[in-house]
This record gives C-alpha cells, structure tokens and sequence, in this order.
C-alpha cells in the first residue's frame, strides 16, 4: 500500500481543554497501512518536545510546523481535525478516556490484549510514568530492589538444586514467597503498581491477621490444645493397632493365608512399635516445636498451615512406610503373576526388544513355573488386602495434604480487594473495549468513542492473580487409577 493511501487515525482524549489556543502534547506512528497520531496530555501547553501538533482557531497554513511535519490541527470550534499536507484527507477521530488508560499502563502488560493500536497508548503512559519518577535514572529504592532480587535467585537456586522443595511444604512455601518476592520487586521497578500488586497485599495482611488469631487462641487454650494432641496422637496408634488386628484375624469374612498374614502382620506391628518409641523420645521437643510452630503466626496463617502439612507427613512415616511395603510386594506379585501366565501360552517378554516373544520351554521349567503361579496367585488375597487398606490411608493423607496446600494458595490470591472494585464497577478492572459511531457534521471525518468496560468477575479473578501462583492443575485419575491398579507408588 503506497504511502498516499494510508488511514489516518488520531486517538484524541475526550476531556481534552479546548478554552485555550496551543501546542497538542503526544507521539506519532507510522504503520504500515495506517498514520497514528496519540494526543497524550488533556491540557494545552505553550512549549513542548512532545509536541504533535496545535489547538488554533488560526488556519493551518498559517501554523509553523512541528514534529519534522507529520502534525495535526484542531479547530476548538467545531472539532474538526486536518493534516498541513492533507486538508481533505478523511480521518477516523478516536476519544478516548485517557484516565482509564493512564491506570491501564499500571497493570502488567500481559494482563490483556487491547490491539495493537491501544497497547502502544498504555506502553507510553507506562514508559512516561517511570521516566518521570525516576528521571530517567535507577534510584536510591530500585537499586536496593535489584540487590535483593539477584538475592532472591540465589536462594531459589539452592533450593531448586537441593531438590528439598519436593519433600517440604515449609521449603516450598519459602520458596513460594521467594518468588512472590522477586515479582513484586520487579512491579516495583516497572512502577506496575495495579489492581494484581494491590490484591496481593491485602491478602498478606488477611494472613497474618489470621496468623495473629491463632496466636491468640492458642494462648487461652494452651493446655486443652496440647492435650487434645496427646490424646489424639494415642489413640492414632491404638486405632492402628487394632486394625492390624483385625486384618490378621478373618476381616469381613474373608479366608485368608493365616501364616503368611501373620507374617505381614507381625513385621508390620514391628514398625508401628518402632515409630512409637521413636516417637515418644521426641514428644517433648515435638511439644516446644509445637509453641514456635504457633508462634510462627507472626508469618502468616499459610506459613503455620505448610508446619502443619510437614508435622502431618512426619508423624504418619510409619504409615507411609507399610505402605510402601505393601505397594512393593502387590506389584512383585502381579508382575511375577503376569509374567508366569505367559509361560502356559508359550510366550516370554524379550527386554532387548521390549516385546513378548514365542518361547520353548522344558518340563521342568513348565512345573517350576506352574508351582510358583500357584503360589502366588493363592498369597494374593492377602497381600490385596494389606494393599487396599494401607493404599486407603496413603490416599486419605495426600488429601489432607492437598487440602491444606489449597487452603495456602487461596490465602495466597485471596480475590477481596479485587471483589471488592468488581462490585463496585470500578475502572481499575477495565478490559474489554466497546465502540460507539459517533454522528459528526464533517463529511470527511468519522467519529468513534472508546470506553472500557469491566471484566467479567471470572476473568477479573483469573486476570489479576500474581503471575508467579500458576493454578492448580486437576488430579490426572487414569494415571492414579492406573497406579494403584499395579503397585506404583502414589
């Protein structure tokens, strides 16, 4: 497209003053299809290096020129617009509120997608308002804020290469606020100071007031809370006990292998007085571990719910550990099962190939074969039956776990302030443009007004949640299916 058929489209603010003559304060652009020209500044200044163009009753060819002549002139009378070089040119007038775009370049650039045109509008108020601030210059605050963010990487980076934040909830949880950290010194520096930044610290303070609460209670209740965890801790043991008990015995009237279930039984009650003791030598530092992980409130309520989750998959190891046990002979088994089935149709898995191959096989090698599928296959029940129950328990406890990780990613991105600005319909979550023909008496002018409209509250939650806090991903049930199926740990 030559350069004579290019548009010509001037964003104009729609308060802009027309009670005085002057200098039209902005930028221009030059597309590829279009002329962009952005009046940036309601008011009508006599000087300026931004200039773009003029506000004049005075006749264009009258006006010296500016900004290496691609200007614009207004006619306070009846706001028509012309270009010097091209007084018949049409031209597609866009107001616009420049408040609400002046709040819009506060917000993350990738909070939404505006075009191209009215990003390059919110770019500028962006790049205008840190230049402003810091004259163009690092101050005093942002080089502290670089300082502490190259900090905040090497403390993420230990905790990534030590791998511990797989194993942690504490670990993880600091390592959440490490990157909550750096992100919100980055907004700092980019002055990204929008509704995201706002939410996040209100919701910050919402936990530690919760924090704080606790703290509080655990004060006036202090001998019933550590008496209920006495107790509690007790009777897990004695319920544990009773159940194995009860496996050993013929549970729901099932006739299993009284010696083999004997033996697991035993080995299993081995591991269960071995965790109490160990257990009990450590009561009393658990209990003024318990009085820090209270007072840890100071925190935050979240800081106090990842202690939790820690001292949950700490006190229930012994758990843990029978069912690993469990998981580690049902897989042995179906796996031997699977591969001595084969034997009775000819076959045999090849690993070199990784797939089933014919094979021969000796008599010998047939009632070697035979006798151990026996074997196995009458133990099954048994060892199915440890299987189910423990696998019952692992799963209860992962719940758990998962529950109160949720419960801290809430805290973390708590939606009050952002709730309370949807409700009140405020301009703060504009994001969706809507435009309006506006009916002009120029033949060769058209006019289009531009208001910004607020988010839907789904979007506006998902909008103006912190960056670094990705969601929740969903449980993947025919992988868990799958696994528990076959003995893989969960």
């Amino acid at each position: 497209m030559s350069k004579l058929e290019k548009n010509i489209i001037i964003f104009i603010p729609r308060s802009l003053e027309k009670r005085r003559c002057g200098l039209l304060e902005g930028f221009f652009r030059d597309h590829e299809d279009c002329q962009l020209f952005f009046i940036t500044n309601t008011k009508i200044v006599t000087d300026s290096s931004r200039s773009i163009g003029y506000l004049s009753k005075k006749d264009v060819r009258a006006l010296k020129s500016v900004n290496d002549g691609h200007w614009v002139h207004i006619n306070p009378m009846d706001s028509s617009v012309t270009l010097p070089n091209k007084p018949h040119k049409p031209i597609l007038k866009v107001y616009y509120e420049l408040d609400v775009f002046g709040r819009l370049s506060r917000v993350q650039s990738d909070v939404m997608d505006l075009g191209i045109h009215f990003q390059e509008l919110i770019t500028y108020f962006r790049n205008k308002q840190v230049t402003s601030y810091t004259n163009g210059t690092k101050g005093f605050l942002e080089l502290i804020a670089l300082f502490l963010i190259k900090f905040l990487n090497v403390v993420l980076n230990i905790i990534n290469y030590t791998q511990i934040i797989k194993y942690s909830s504490t670990i993880n949880y600091f390592g959440e606020s490490c990157m909550l950290g750096k992100w919100m010194l980055k907004s700092f520096i980019k002055r990204e100071n929008g509704p995201k930044i706002t939410n996040l610290l209100v919701s910050i303070a919402f936990d530690l007031m919760l924090g704080l609460y606790v703290i509080k209670f655990f004060i006036y209740y202090k001998k019933d809370v550590l008496f209920f965890i006495e107790d509690a801790g007790e009777v897990a043991i004695v319920t544990l006990k009773q159940l194995l008990n009860y496996l050993m015995g013929s549970p729901i009237g099932l006739k299993l292998n009284h010696a083999f279930s004997n033996a697991l039984g035993l080995f299993f009650f081995y591991n269960i007085n071995l965790w109490k003791l160990f257990i009990q030598g450590l009561y009393p530092m658990l209990l003024n571990y318990l009085q820090y992980l209270v007072k840890s409130g100071v925190f935050g309520f979240s800081f106090q719910l990842a202690i939790i989750s820690d001292i949950l998959s700490l006190t229930t190891f012994h758990v843990y550990c029978i069912y690993v046990y469990a998981a580690k002979l049902f897989q042995l088994q179906v796996r031997s099962i699977t591969s001595l089935w084969r034997l009775f149709i000819g076959r045999k898995y090849n690993p070199l190939r990784e797939r089933v191959d014919s094979c021969q096989y000796t008599q010998h090698q047939l009632f070697i074969g035979t006798l151990g599928f026996t074997i196995l296959l009458f133990l099954l029940p048994t060892t199915t039956l440890y299987y189910v129950v423990f696998t019952t328990l692992r799963l209860v406890f992962l719940m758990i776990n998962g529950i109160l990780y949720r419960l801290r990613y809430l805290l973390r991105c708590l939606p009050i302030y952002v709730s309370l600005l949807w409700v009140c319909n405020s301009r703060s979550l504009a994001g969706n443009l809507k435009l309006e023909l506006e009916h002009s008496e120029l033949e060769d002018s058209i006019g289009v007004s531009v208001k910004m409209m607020s988010l839907p509250y789904r979007a506006s939650l998902r909008t103006f949640t912190p960056d670094v806090l990705h969601p929740i991903n969903g449980l993947k049930w025919g992988s868990i299916i799958h696994k528990l199926f076959t003995g893989v740990l969960v």
